[in-house]
């Protein structure tokens, strides 16, 4: 790890972990190291850990610019908490008073477990709802709240409330394959949610939490990378909540998990407890460091073959088509004509861009980083 690696998670395990910077680090930086180390904890969505930890071991300078970026993400960080929060509780009080039952995935629940809330951060708010709900919730949400829909997608509705915060309403989370086996058992996902006593909220076990948290994160592991968030919620999910582990070790096989889970639990210790890597967690810390919180293009096509990737990109298979568009479960005689209109869909969205940024990547990648990202797939069992 370089100084800039080392400094940022130096900085989360102060804040996370509460265990101290150590005397060789507590030195005056550089403004151009800092600017560095600013860039990169802000592509990983963690420049209001890395800044507040800086700020109370008085390593930034009230003067420089730099110091000014962070201090920015603090602030920032704890106003979007305050702002999630409040349209988290107007959308949860709307559902109970109209009897719909609802589960908060991700940092709605998440971020109860760090040592402040503002610190887990994200973009949006995600709930999970029944798809005979959709409709009603729809109606309530558009009506009574003043969001805005963004339209139905294969898995979500995606909705904006009146400042700006985005709410991702989950009805399927089979999404788009990525990982295989990863959605069977997330197929029944209401067998393993709970309900709050007289309340339609409902909770998923813990052991499907955590199962989902790991699913979700290979997902986007595998389409490019997802950041070093996921890692530290790792090790926040597993120092804080107790597990069944036989049921936890059963939903990770069925999943086909089990290793990916098993090196990503590792790449932890090697970020937070000072472990050595071997040879798979060094490839798995450059490719996420380098994708940064959402992937890279150049990681999505170092995935695949070079001939594969952008076949992949543009002829969609059956399984993932249907879940953009139902109707091809009842009538899969309509599948070219849907992978047309798909492709349609995109120019007129504009999305074609996309695309060419794609093709770019795919061209630049070289073999050396195909061949080391896939031995590294298939040892995660991706």
């Amino acid at each position: 790890m370089n100084d800039a690696v080392k400094t940022m998670m130096m900085s989360i395990r102060y804040k996370i972990c509460g265990e101290p910077f150590s005397d060789a680090t507590k030195k005056d930086f550089s403004d151009d190291f800092l600017m560095r180390l600013f860039r990169l904890s802000e592509a990983h969505d963690m420049a209001h850990i890395v800044g507040s930890a800086l700020e109370e071991n008085r390593l930034l300078r009230s003067e420089s610019k730099v110091a000014q970026l962070f201090r920015n993400r603090i602030m920032i960080a704890v106003y979007h908490y305050e702002q999630l929060n409040y349209e988290l509780g107007r959308i949860c009080e709307t559902f109970e008073r109209e009897k719909i039952p609802f589960i908060p995935l991700k940092g709605a629940v998440l971020r109860q477990y760090y040592p402040k809330p503002w610190l887990r951060t994200s973009c949006d708010i995600d709930v999970f709802i029944r798809e005979k709900d959709l409709g009603r919730a729809t109606v309530k949400l558009e009506k009574e709240l003043s969001y805005r829909s963004e339209g139905r997608g294969a898995h979500d509705v995606g909705f904006t409330s009146p400042f700006g915060i985005r709410l991702e309403l989950h009805y399927n989370f089979v999404e788009e394959r990525a990982t295989e086996k990863s959605e069977l058992p997330l197929k029944n996902i209401w067998n393993y949610a709970y309900a709050d006593e007289n309340s339609v909220r409902y909770r998923l076990t813990n052991e499907m939490f955590y199962y989902y948290h790991i699913a979700h994160m290979a997902k986007h592991f595998v389409s490019g990378g997802c950041g070093v968030r996921p890692f530290l919620d790792i090790l926040i999910l597993n120092g804080k909540i107790k597990y069944d582990e036989e049921k936890k070790a059963e939903l990770l096989k069925k999943g086909d998990l089990v290793e990916f889970e098993r090196a990503a639990k590792k790449l932890c210790d090697v970020w937070f407890k000072d472990e050595e890597p071997d040879d798979i967690t060094e490839t798995m810390q450059k490719y996420v460091l380098s994708g940064g919180i959402y992937g890279s293009a150049e990681n999505r096509a170092a995935a695949k073959k070079k001939s594969e990737y952008m076949r992949s990109r543009i002829f969609l298979p059956y399984d993932v088509l249907k879940e953009q568009y139902p109707v091809l479960r009842k009538h899969k005689m309509l599948f070219p004509f849907m992978q047309v209109r798909r492709w349609l869909g995109l120019i007129f969205k504009g999305r074609l861009k996309q695309y060419k940024i794609a093709a770019k990547a795919n061209k630049a990648v070289g073999n050396g980083k195909r061949e080391e990202t896939a031995k590294m797939m298939s040892a995660l069992g991706l």
